[in-house]
């Protein structure tokens, strides 16, 4: 149990989408941008990597993978969020553990994801370990650039085979079309330390300070949110009852029942089938319903132009009423100096998704066991794909776990939990440059171990804290949409037909809630444009993946 509970670890992590939701990063060399913790003289030394071996590495035990330095080559692309770099104090510190020095050999001057990977294989000799995104990994698959990995775990990588053991979710998708294991993706876990639970990402705020000027509670039913809107349009000056910063109406279509985060494709509550969602008659529906709240002034005029600084604008000017969104940096509006220097005793409160048209409370926005598609794979070019192998499964140890997550005893944390023995992370930690997030980034822990990773509350303001608990506890969150493996042929399929068909569907979403397309009458002429497109034939692909998906599962 207690491997199970340790194989985890996210908020340090995820962070960067589900969590950052703008969150900064400074690049200073790996460092930490302020001074050394305190209680400590300087900056942790790790041990060196000629350090005796002693047994073999058993993954629990004995860590060591090498007699000698080794070095083990690494692609991380340089993008969003700082890349990985061997001389960072994380990595640096598994060397010292392993005898495995990580390089990485990206190139920082490319900050385009997809340009550095093209112009990484452009060059011709792999890396041993490609870190990507699935479905970027798949034309190098198929062209027999990543090797099996399944015998490679089972001989080699009992931390790994753990992991796959304990997490049938990754293992399924993990599993190519050809039945071979090719990458590791992220996998994530709860708060609750269960292996492979979803954990909640975006939230429903509301002017709390409103509903007791109203003498209303939180809306519990589609009616009753309804009912708030209008309340507050009615009752205060200027109003924006709902409002979106990243322009779209997502949020408000679950409570018409619309299928999926992104209200694209879904697995069908009761066929267990792929659907495209916006095709469906719940998103008919939800566009009917919108188009009314947009023209009766219930939603924010600029609706369907990304203001990023609405959330504040609208909050210190006390016109906005509701929101759904990321509920950490949310939450944190309830702290911001400015906004409550501004509009004094503004409290904007998580409250639970209200029941929806069918009677059901739940949301779709929730980051799965299985998220983002971030895997890491070992190359054909690897020269030792055993030590490889094994410096990666090293990610998934106690030891790993804990160094990627909480950085380094004695400087990101002194004492451990007397309940669950985790470590705590210190002071220092919490007060540095940016939080502990990024700090620990700076350290190297930047996410690009796809490993799996638990939730760390502690950094989060007692109203992140709050909403987390609230969503997690009520547990009716949705699994989002399956990681899915293609074959080369549903590849080419998905990858020319589904831009076609979600441009198509956000120009006729915004056309019908702005009024310019009624639709009842122009309905079936767009059902008809998608068809032209390719639906079917998208959702044969689609459906072709999740059976193999579904086969995988139900084995077991």
């Amino acid at each position: 149990m207690k491997k199970v509970l340790a194989i985890l670890l996210v908020s340090v992590l995820l962070l960067s989408l589900i969590a950052a939701c703008g969150d900064t990063t400074t690049d200073n060399g790996g460092q930490p941008a302020t001074t050394p913790a305190p209680g400590t003289a300087d900056t942790p030394t790790p041990s060196t990597p000629d350090t005796p071996s002693g047994p073999v590495y058993d993954g629990k035990d004995n860590l060591r993978i090498s007699d000698s330095p080794v070095t083990v080559t690494l692609f991380s692309a340089h993008f969003e969020i700082l890349a990985p770099e061997g001389d960072m104090m994380i990595w640096q510190e598994a060397a010292g553990i392993t005898g495995v020095q990580m390089e990485n050999i990206a190139n920082p001057a490319i900050a385009d994801r997809d340009e550095a990977l093209s112009m990484m294989i452009l060059q011709g000799n792999l890396p041993d370990i490609i870190y990507e995104r699935a479905m970027m990994l798949l034309p190098i698959i198929e062209d027999g650039g990543l090797i099996p990995l399944q015998d490679l775990i089972a001989e080699h990588a009992p931390n790994l085979q753990a992991y796959f053991d304990s997490v049938p979710a990754a293992r399924i998708a993990a599993t190519h079309a050809d039945g071979n294991i090719y990458f590791i993706p992220l996998t994530l876990s709860s708060s609750r330390g269960t292996v492979g639970e979803g954990v909640p990402t975006q939230a429903w705020f509301v002017r709390e300070d409103w509903l007791d000027e109203l003498n209303m509670s939180f809306p519990e039913t589609f009616d009753e949110f309804e009912a708030m809107l209008y309340a507050f349009r009615d009752n205060f000056d200027n109003a924006i009852p709902y409002f979106y910063r990243d322009g779209s109406p997502l949020g408000l279509y679950q409570l018409f029942g619309v299928q999926g985060d992104w209200a694209v494709q879904a697995i069908d509550y009761a066929t267990d089938t792929v659907i495209y969602s916006r095709v469906e008659e719940d998103y008919k529906n939800a566009l009917r319903g919108v188009a009314k709240w947009y023209a009766d002034g219930l939603i924010d005029p600029r609706l369907f132009d990304p203001v990023s600084a609405a959330r504040q604008e609208y909050l210190a000017n006390n016109t906005g009423g509701s929101t759904f969104d990321w509920h950490i940096s949310t939450a944190a509006v309830n702290y911001d100096e400015d906004i409550l220097a501004a509009n004094p005793g503004m409290r904007f409160m998580p409250m639970l998704p209200p029941y929806n048209v069918h009677g059901r409370r739940s949301t779709e926005y929730a980051a799965g066991a299985i998220t983002l598609g971030e895997t890491w794979g070992i190359s054909r070019d690897a020269a030792d794909p055993v030590t490889v192998i094994k410096f990666m499964d090293f990610w998934f140890s106690d030891v790993g776990i804990e160094l990627f997550r909480y950085g380094i005893e004695g400087y990101t944390w002194n004492e451990r939990d007397p309940v669950t023995g985790l470590p705590i992370l210190n002071e220092y930690a919490h007060t540095a440059e940016g939080g502990s997030i990024n700090l620990l980034r700076r350290m190297g822990a930047t996410g690009s171990v796809a490993g799996a990773f638990g939730i760390d509350l502690s950094a989060r303001t007692e109203i992140a804290q709050q909403t987390f608990r609230m969503y997690q506890q009520y547990g009716n969150l949705i699994e989002p949409f399956p990681m899915l493996q293609f074959t080369p042929e549903e590849q080419e399929v998905v990858s020319r037909v589904q831009p076609q068909l979600w441009t198509l569907a956000l120009e006729y979403e915004q056309q019908v809630i702005m009024g310019s397309r009624n639709v009842d009458e122009t309905w079936a002429g767009y059902i008809a444009e998608m068809e032209a497109l390719g639906l079917r034939e998208y959702l044969a692909a689609m459906n072709a993946a999740y059976d193999r998906f579904k086969e995988i599962r139900d084995r077991g």
